[in-house]
């Protein structure tokens, strides 16, 4: 086989790549307007394209946002099925583009050089250049790549600063980040808040067990409030579908026992563990009569959400900085 023979083959295999291309976006514009990714026990469309696809996760989130992109902009996916524009160089111009000026940049995607549309991109949305991105160098560290805006830079800037100071010696921007990191967690994580109530429970119970035991006479019925009666009667009577703040001690029994992570599991047996947007699920809705026992309760996700991942990644701001550093993944 000649090379010119070699040559007309590969133009047909690309025919057909880019065929096949635009069938599955298509595909996948339709499977996210039903969320039939719900039929097979996924979360999101993410989950399922890189799961029952077998797609990679850079293919995956190119499909995903270029094919949202297309509900808005129908001449982009036009386009794409006409074979005139790539589904990767459709991604690209998916931040900046809008009806208004849909002619203006689908021609610059055609036409223009990687290097020339990625910086025209910049230049209208500098955020936009630069994607966050997070990978492996060695077995236990990897790569994190992202931008900033100038404030948080100085942000970081002084925190370095402080614990340079605090440590003697002078800190990576590394062990910066890992000092914000632990100090945001040991003040917001829930899980570390639950630690340390139940801690301090702990601790009390200790001490009332080692107390002398008091013996508590009945308050004279002239001290007691006007209306409390009626208030224990209402907490005595256990009416279906009436529904009670849970109470901070069983929250927190939940969070350490759920780690604040989802504990939804999919056909085929694998927890979702999404830790982001989760609050506490009632198994047997408090209408049918469930209880805020800790049995009938679970960390959940919202039922609004779909997947942190998609969102995360497709969040961004303009006027940025750019960090490239290393970090401890193990």
């Amino acid at each position: 086989m000649n090379f010119h023979e070699l040559h007309q083959r590969a133009l047909e295999a690309a025919r057909k790549y880019f065929q096949a291309e635009a069938e599955l976006l298509d595909l996948i514009q339709k499977i996210d307007a039903c969320k039939g990714f719900r039929n097979l026990g996924h979360t999101s469309l993410f989950s399922c394209a890189a799961g029952e696809l077998k797609l990679s996760e850079s293919t995956a989130l190119n499909l995903i946002n270029v094919a949202r992109k297309a509900v808005q902009v129908p001449a982009l996916k036009t386009e794409i099925q006409n074979g005139r524009l790539s589904v990767c160089r459709a991604r690209k111009i998916v931040p900046v583009l809008n009806v208004e000026n849909q002619a203006e940049w689908i021609e610059k995607a055609k036409t223009l050089p990687t290097r020339k549309l990625e910086k025209e991109i910049a230049r209208v949305a500098p955020g936009e250049a630069f994607a966050e991105r997070v990978r492996y160098v060695t077995g236990s560290r990897v790569n994190l790549s992202l931008s900033l805006d100038e404030k948080t830079l100085a942000t970081m800037k002084r925190v370095q600063d402080l614990e340079s100071q605090r440590t003697g010696r002078a800190v990576s921007l590394e062990e910066t980040m890992a000092a914000m990191a632990a100090a945001y967690i040991e003040r917001n994580d829930p899980v570390e808040r639950a630690k340390r109530v139940s801690a301090r429970m702990g601790k009390a119970a200790t001490k009332a067990s080692r107390a002398p035991v008091m013996v508590q006479t009945k308050a004279p019925e002239k001290t007691r409030p006007k209306y409390a009666d009626v208030t224990r009667h209402m907490n005595s009577v256990k009416t279906q579908g009436y529904r009670r703040t849970i109470p901070a001690s069983v929250e927190h029994q939940v969070t350490l026992r759920d780690g604040a992570r989802c504990t939804a599991v999919d056909h085929r047996g694998t927890p979702c563990e999404n830790g982001r947007w989760t609050h506490i699920h009632h198994l047997k809705p408090v209408s049918q009569g469930g209880a805020n026992t800790l049995e009938n309760l679970r960390e959940h996700l919202r039922p609004y959400v779909t997947c942190a991942y998609e969102a995360d990644f497709s969040f961004r701001r303009g006027g940025r900085v750019v960090i490239n550093t290393g970090k401890c993944g193990g």
